[in-house]
């Protein structure tokens, strides 16, 4: 629906914290942070109908570090869930890039995921989405979720760790 649309819209692009290497190296001479890119881009995946599907990249200093695609599904009016399935290790993924003709061939048997991955995001306002993001970048657990506010000109990622654990 126009809905689901819309959101798609909003998070599709391409993020990076540049600004936040340029600032600190200009403050101080120093990088405090690796250059972090994302790229989300609205891809087709047949094997994941009926849920539209989101191409994520992610990159650390040029090199990348997770490759997904992003299941997306209205669950309710305004809350949106995004299930993400792993394709580093596929063959829709090269040196490259993503291989946009080799999407039609993924096989749903051949796609990895894991149910406490799931993204939440939920419209706030007008374009204005907040989701709870969990980092599921280690195999086997959960390190930190984060908070993740996504408006049409920006994508801002906050975690916070409870310093004093019971």
């Amino acid at each position: 629906g126009p809905a689901i649309a819309k959101f798609i819209t909003v998070l599709s692009g391409s993020y990076s914290n540049r600004d936040e290497q340029l600032y600190s190296q200009a403050t101080d001479g120093r990088m405090h942070h690796s250059l972090i890119e994302a790229l989300f881009y609205p891809v087709d995946v047949p094997s994941l109908y009926p849920a539209l599907s989101i191409y994520l990249e992610e990159k650390a200093d040029n090199v990348v570090i997770r490759a997904e695609i992003l299941a997306v599904m209205e669950a309710a009016p305004k809350l949106f869930h995004l299930q993400p399935y792993d394709i580093s290790n596929s063959v829709v993924v090269t040196s490259e890039g993503l291989d946009l003709a080799s999407l039609s061939q993924i096989n749903f048997a051949d796609l990895t995921t894991r149910p406490e991955c799931m993204v939440h995001y939920e419209e706030i306002e007008d374009a204005i989405y907040m989701a709870n993001w969990p980092s599921c970048m280690t195999a086997g657990k959960t390190q930190v979720s984060y908070t993740v506010t996504l408006t049409c000109k920006s994508l801002s990622f906050a975690s916070f760790l409870n310093l004093y654990p019971e």
